[in-house]
């Protein structure tokens, strides 16, 4: 997904070098669809280490792409990771964990 992430922020800057959004900071969001998460186990994505080839990436994002540039602000940028960290099982330190 860094993969993915970068090839996004390089796109949009290259988009925005010469209007007044040029010096804005860019965030960006790259989300894969097997990466288990509300899907549960059965959409994660599994394979043989190495090289990471097409066929890999093709099976993370299984429809065209598109990218999109919005300007948002801080706080909704907060809520964001907010609602995304909640997909992430929540670690009590008092209690044990269970496998």
């Amino acid at each position: 997904m860094q993969i993915v992430s970068q090839a996004q922020l390089w796109y949009i800057k290259d988009l925005l070098k010469e209007t007044e959004f040029k010096d804005l900071p860019l965030l960006s969001a790259a989300a894969p669809f097997k990466a288990g998460g509300r899907g549960g186990r059965r959409l994660l994505h599994r394979r043989a280490g190495g090289d990471v080839a097409i066929k890999n990436v093709a099976d993370l994002y299984l429809y065209p792409n598109t990218v999109r540039a919005v300007a948002i602000s801080g706080a909704q940028v907060k809520e964001w990771l907010e609602m995304s960290a909640g997909i992430f099982k929540r670690i009590e330190p008092a209690r044990p964990t269970r496998r």
